[in-house]
């Protein structure tokens, strides 16, 4: 038995990362839609979560198989403008 979709977040396995991108361009579902599409092509992506409103994306990762300046390449190269937020 699989987890839903909704639970996937709980069940992320031991070493994922999370990566918050802040992505301008978006305007609807579609958009989100879009993104999530093509951040799934990549390796290593467990969950992508995108708010349109919140102009975000957060995605849930294996480092070892990605990182987050390739979601950045990935996202721009589908159209919208994505940056990492500065680092702290």
């Amino acid at each position: 038995d699989s987890p839903e979709p909704a639970d996937r977040a709980a069940t992320a396995p031991a070493g994922f990362q999370t990566a918050d991108l802040h992505v301008e361009g978006m305007t609807c579902s579609s958009c989100a839609s879009h993104i999530k599409e093509e951040l799934a092509k990549l390796p290593g992506i467990f969950d992508v979560d995108v708010s349109v409103r919140g102009k975000s994306v957060t995605v849930r990762f294996d480092p070892k198989q990605v990182q987050p300046p390739r979601m950045v390449t990935v996202i721009n190269g589908a159209g919208y403008k994505a940056d990492l937020p500065p680092q702290s």
